[in-house]
């Protein structure tokens, strides 16, 4: 594990960029397993490093491409599917909630 050798680097800032641009590099590549693979990586990368800029808004990006359409759609149900999956890999993210309210307040229309 890349924190393991933090020593080597002697950075703690530069150590978390480099982890946190090979976990977005990993979850990238796995685009062609589906965007649950891609959500998965992206959650582990958060596990070793919580709060990380890039892998948390690179996460969103991956739920808001799949669920976004489908809001453009009106497609409410499908996307309040997605948006309740993308929190069970970002619990908390305040933007997929914003778009999941936004889906629960068009369905009870």
């Amino acid at each position: 594990m890349l924190q393991d050798r933090a020593e080597l680097i002697g950075n703690a800032t530069e150590t978390q960029k480099l982890g946190a641009a090979v976990y977005d590099q990993w979850a990238r590549s796995r685009k062609k397993d589906g965007w649950t693979s891609v959500m998965e990586v992206y959650a582990k990368g958060l596990k070793a490093y919580p709060k990380d800029s890039l892998l948390t808004q690179n996460a969103v990006a991956a739920c808001d491409k799949e669920g976004v359409p489908l809001m453009n759609a009106k497609m409410w149900e499908e996307a309040q599917t997605i948006f309740e999956t993308g929190l069970k890999y970002l619990p908390g993210n305040s933007n997929l909630e914003i778009r999941l309210k936004a889906c629960r307040k068009q369905l009870k229309k």
